[in-house]
């Protein structure tokens, strides 16, 4: 049986205090830390402004929207485990990718440019669905070739918030399964589901996933509701200061009626306080059937990338990105114990900071973390609104809150390091 995470009044006031002190020294935008067993939540807080040094706009509380970016993915990537469980699709039938997404399969890889003329290669390898949860499928956000080919032939790029699926059909970036490339794998697999089911993803989300656990503002649409409830973006200038900014996308003054496209990689608008519950019913799903069965949560937090040979480097490249996203561990950066499944990253050692080895975990762009432990029974999430953090700032903060966590919850002794 999984453990009984317990927090008492000391490790209750070691969070609170930890909380404060991060706040006060200005180190990010407001911050909401939540740490929860499948069925309690032992903690949930927050502090700061809503809008960034403008108190008289009030302070985040469990109802602030956040933009949750990348944090979508998993319960897109868990949308497509239901339909694998319900015999609609295979993780490894590149013929279903053939048939549903010919628009995707017709794309070439961009090698590079000669002087102003791109420069492709044939695909030679299968475009499966496990390849598109596990950002192995080549097809990158953008390094400086994609950046410049979707300047040149996208009339709206992918992450405007008028783009539609043409905006999504970009060339790969390396033959599938050779690496591992963060990218629109999982905005493709949102595509599939859509095409297989007839729904659109908010409309599958809410009957499949939101409902049934009782979560209620969760959406891809910026109604007038969610916007008078979002906390602003920030970013960090490179003299370390923070500042507003409507980087990427400018939420405020987006409508329903831009959403053409709704991006299972990075759509949802939501609350940090929801988004637990959602991790909740994930990890109950250990020990019983519920969003998904337990042979799937199984699944969920198993490697599935291909060991790295000669001619493929998965877990290297994966150990790089975390790098590059400023996780301190070389353990992981190195690519030595980390994996992927098709939903989660994967520790695959135990972390210095608590974390378990077979814990899950991903992120949004706008630093807001998240894990499941499932050896100690624990839930973590630690979340702003920061765009572009240049500094090792928010990784600091990050590591910092996760050993916080582990030192001050009761039933996980046993397995600290």
């Amino acid at each position: 049986m999984t453990p009984s995470p317990r927090l008492n009044g000391r490790g209750r006031a070691a969070l609170d205090t930890w909380l404060a002190q991060t706040n006060a020294a200005n180190l990010t935008p407001a911050l909401f830390v939540g740490v929860a067993s499948k069925d309690d939540v032992l903690y949930f807080n927050c502090a700061g402004d809503k809008v960034l040094n403008q108190p008289e706009n009030g302070q985040v509380n469990e109802d602030t929207v956040i933009e949750m970016w990348s944090m979508t993915k998993l319960v897109t990537s868990l949308a497509c485990l239901q339909l694998k469980e319900r015999g609609l699709v295979s993780y490894d039938d590149p013929a279903l990718i053939e048939r549903l997404l010919p628009d995707l399969c017709a794309q070439p890889i961009l090698l590079g440019y000669d002087g102003d003329t791109p420069k492709y290669t044939p695909r030679t390898e299968p475009i499966t669905l496990r390849r598109l949860l596990t950002h192995t499928v080549g097809q990158a956000y953008g390094n400086r070739a994609q950046l410049r080919w979707e300047k040149e032939n996208l009339a709206v790029p992918w992450k405007d918030p008028g783009s539609t699926t043409e905006s999504f059909i970009t060339p790969l970036n390396i033959q599938p399964g050779s690496s591992f490339v963060y990218g629109l794998g999982i905005d493709w697999a949102g595509i599939l589901l859509e095409r297989i089911t007839g729904l659109t993803l908010d409309e599958y989300f809410r009957k499949h996933i939101w409902e049934p656990i009782g979560v209620k503002s969760m959406t891809f649409f910026p109604t007038p509701e969610i916007k008078a409830r979002l906390m602003q973006m920030c970013t960090r200038t490179r003299e370390g200061e923070l500042v507003h900014t409507r980087k990427l996308r400018p939420v405020k003054d987006m409508v329903p009626a831009d959403i053409k496209q709704q991006a299972g990689g990075g759509g949802l608008l939501g609350t940090a306080r929801e988004y637990i519950t959602f991790l909740q019913a994930v990890l109950r799903c250990k020990e019983e059937d519920g969003l998904v069965s337990r042979a799937g949560f199984r699944e969920l937090f198993t490697d599935s990338l291909p060991p790295d040979q000669e001619e493929r480097d998965c877990h290297k490249a994966l150990g790089a990105f975390l790098k590059f996203r400023g996780y301190p561990e070389e353990q992981y950066t190195s690519g030595r114990a980390v994996g992927y499944s098709p939903g989660l990253c994967l520790n695959l050692a135990n972390s210095v900071n608590g974390r378990k080895a077979g814990s899950g975990f991903w992120f949004g762009a706008a630093r807001s973390e998240y894990w499941i432990d499932p050896a100690s029974g624990l839930i973590g999430l630690c979340v702003t609104q920061l765009m572009n953090d240049y500094e090792t700032i928010w990784s600091d903060v990050y590591s910092s809150y996760e050993r916080t966590v582990y030192d001050a919850v009761e039933g996980v002794d046993e397995a600290r390091l």
